[in-house]
């Protein structure tokens, strides 16, 4: 029996590594997508310790082609995908709202909601037509208000909860 397979995109050593290791726990193969192989390493390590079948993909979270890309090659070397997890974040920076370029806004965009989008997209057809899957995308309480320190962190954690909202309402029904 071929065990289910798991992506985290951002698997970095924090809690793309912890992912990692739990879904390992519990006997899933994990493919892990980042910018490096070296970011990643910690959370791959964690995975092969397990025991589990674990590998590394290459993709930028503000490129929706190499998400694509990734997601597709996961498919191609490890099955279809049980578990997405969407993971990538950018900087914590301190700045005020005005202090925010253009070029800031449109990075934490593409980060945190195209690449999340294009992830979703890329798996969800496959789970509607299966009636199986799930979809997770890494938050945190800045999704619920705005901040006058680090505006970027919560205007991207907004539209990253405004998407999964999105996603749930049409495709729930669908299981």
């Amino acid at each position: 029996m071929t065990r289910p397979v798991c992506v985290i995109i951002g698997s970095g050593e924090g809690l793309g590594q912890a992912l990692a290791k739990k879904f390992a726990l519990q006997g899933y193969n994990v493919a892990l997508i980042s910018r490096s192989l070296e970011g990643s390493a910690k959370a791959l390590n964690a995975v092969k310790q397990v025991g589990t079948d674990g590998h590394y993909f290459y993709a930028d979270a503000q490129s929706p082609e190499t998400i694509e890309s990734a997601i597709a090659n996961v498919i191609n070397k490890m099955g279809e995908i049980e578990v997405l997890i969407y993971n990538a974040r950018g900087d914590f920076t301190a700045c005020k709202p005005l202090e925010i370029s253009y070029e800031q806004l449109l990075e934490v965009y593409n980060l945190e909601v195209v690449g999340a989008f294009a992830a979703a997209k890329a798996v969800l057809p496959t789970m509607i037509k299966q009636e199986n899957g799930s979809i997770f995308f890494s938050s945190a309480t800045a999704a619920y208000r705005g901040s006058s320190t680090h505006p970027l962190y919560a205007i991207g954690k907004f539209g990253l909860r405004a998407l999964s909202q999105s996603l749930t309402k049409e495709y729930a029904k669908n299981g």
